[in-house]
């Protein structure tokens, strides 16, 4: 699924408590708490902080 799309430059949205598989598929990251965005960007930074 997730080659189909990179190749057609899409967008999907995962919602996951699996910080492990979000490294492995997403490029951005958002980190919600209480229904707000306490934080956004690239997943490495976002996953890792």
């Amino acid at each position: 699924m997730f080659d189909v799309v990179r190749s057609h430059t899409l967008t999907c949205v995962i919602v996951t408590h699996n910080l492990t598989q979000a490294l492995r598929v997403a490029r951005h990251a958002v980190v919600m708490r209480a229904g707000r965005v306490v934080q956004q960007g690239p997943a490495a930074e976002v996953l890792h902080a």
